[in-house]
């Protein structure tokens, strides 16, 4: 094939012409950049490659003291697995291990299935547990037990006493138990009995005589343990004078246990049963009517005459609040459903924050800090179905903090419910969360601020619920309140239907 020579030479000055131009200096320059760019991808994908060969050689020696949290770390990790128990005590390992492995080792453990952090293992367990809860306990933290030989020998008095009634072990199922803590800081057993004749749901002591009886023997046995306790060589001062403090609470179909105000067991005498519908499908003219009170936990007599409404409600608990832990657990005896108050940021008001109380979120928290807030505040609140918030007019309109917080509730309580308070018009909580899976519902209807004709309200919102079958009203936990719910009669109509959120 024959070149023309004259061909090359004009190309070449072409060339010469375009490479001295500004547009030509620019077009190499570009091309300079580009080969720099591409060799800097190719020389970083291969140190991220030789990344995990690195990540896995410990090239910091560890000191004794980092190896003996890492082995106690293990070692609660296998606890976990190996009995399956529902303890709610992340918050607590969180706060006793400092160390770079103990989120991975946590992460793990939950995703496995070995912690049960936030809801009570459903299946009923043949033998007693307190000795499971007692081998955790002192290895978590052996420097206090007292709450928990109070609690052994609370159970083993009640143990005495159902053997001395010949109640065998066909008719008790220990329902329920988990490790609470006291003051966020002392672990102590809890668990939940339950008495039942087979195939029947009739209380299991049919006449008030047979209960009085039961509870007198339990008494009895109480003081006995106190006077063996006198008697021992080996005296341990905590759990003397038991009986003095040790009270039993009737209930009707429960009996609870507490000790100075602490609840250690429940003693269920007919199958506990949920008083409020979940996604229940509407018929005919029903309707629902999602009653939630608000700031639950400081006034324990108000909050157990709520319980006792001829109708249910749901209980929304302030977290670390003063019994905030005995009002939960009874409530959830008696079927009615558990909320966490959670309070989040609100916008000043006539400059000054308002104080949104403990466990707050804020919107410059991360998703770390959310999470371990949400854990504080789950554990102060046990059997939390879900959770509203409390204040947060600036925390709900803030998107990057609502979707933070949702992830985070998704990873520590995926099956959540959640009822966005509308305390702020531009919310975004409620459609952020349905986009996410939540079950959610929003605020309707405040019913006692301040000048609200209360039962007015309350008939409005029967008004709406019966145009849009569903209808969320929020009362709080004041005198008020409770004496107008109790003169409303629209709760005894056919249609109504008292749910959970549900959307």
């Amino acid at each position: 094939m024959f070149i023309n020579p004259l061909f090359i030479k004009n190309t070449i000055q072409k060339m010469a012409r375009f490479i001295s131009s500004r547009r030509g200096m620019q077009s190499i320059i570009l091309a300079t950049l580009c080969i720099f760019i591409i060799s800097l991808f190719f020389i970083g994908t291969s140190i991220f490659s030789m990344a995990p060969d690195l990540a896995s050689k410990d090239i910091s020696p560890k000191t004794e003291k980092e190896r003996a949290t890492e082995q106690k770390q293990k070692k609660l990790a296998q606890l976990f697995s190996e009995q399956n128990l529902n303890s709610n005590l992340t918050p607590y390992i969180n706060q006793k291990m400092n160390s770079p492995q103990k989120r991975k080792l946590l992460e793990n453990a939950f995703s496995q299935g070995n912690l049960h952090i936030f809801e009570f293992n459903s299946s009923a367990h043949a033998s007693n547990p307190m000795q499971a809860l007692a081998t955790l306990i002192r290895e978590i933290d052996s420097t206090q037990t007292n709450l928990l030989d109070i609690a052994q020998a609370i159970n083993t008095s009640i143990m005495q006493t159902l053997k001395s009634l010949s109640i065998g072990s066909e008719d008790l199922i220990f329902a329920e138990s988990a490790i609470r803590l006291y003051n966020q800081s002392e672990p102590y057993p809890f668990i939940v009995l339950q008495l039942s004749k087979a195939n029947s749901e009739r209380p299991y002591f049919p006449s008030k005589r047979e209960k009085a009886k039961f509870i007198s023997i339990l008494l009895k046995n109480i003081k006995n343990h106190d006077d063996a306790e006198d008697k021992s060589e080996n005296k341990r001062h905590n759990t003397s004078l038991l009986a003095q403090k040790v009270k039993i609470i009737d209930e009707g179909t429960f009996l609870y246990i507490t000790f100075d105000n602490i609840i250690s067991h429940v003693i269920r005498l007919a199958p506990r049963k949920e008083k409020m519908q979940s996604l229940t499908p509407l018929k005919n003219e029903h309707f629902y009517f999602t009653l939630i009170i608000d700031d639950v936990g400081e006034n324990f007599p108000l909050a157990r005459k709520f319980m006792n409404l001829p109708f249910p409600v749901i209980l929304s608990i302030w977290p670390h609040s003063t019994h905030a832990t005995s009002i939960a657990t009874i409530a959830h005896e008696k079927g009615l459903p558990i909320f966490l108050h959670q309070p989040m940021e609100p916008l000043p008001d006539a400059g000054h924050t308002p104080n949104m109380g403990k466990g707050g979120l804020e919107t410059s928290m991360s998703k770390e800090m959310m999470m371990q807030t949400l854990q504080q505040n789950f554990l102060s609140v046990p059997h939390s179905r879900g959770i509203n918030n409390h204040m947060g007019s600036k925390f709900t309109m803030d998107e990057a903090a609502v979707n933070t917080f949702l992830l985070a509730l998704k990873n520590l309580m995926p099956h959540a419910l959640i009822l966005d308070s509308l305390t702020h018009n531009d919310s975004v909580l409620y459609s952020h969360a349905k986009n996410l899976g939540f079950l959610t519902g929003q605020r309707n209807y405040f019913i006692d601020n301040k000048g609200d004709n209360i039962l007015n309200l309350l008939n409005k919102a029967y008004t709406f619920a019966k145009k849009t079958k569903h209808v969320y009203v929020i009362g709080h936990a004041r005198q008020e309140t409770l004496k107008a719910l109790l003169t409303w009669k629209q709760y005894l109509n056919t249609d109504i239907v008292f749910a959970l959120p549900s959307y």
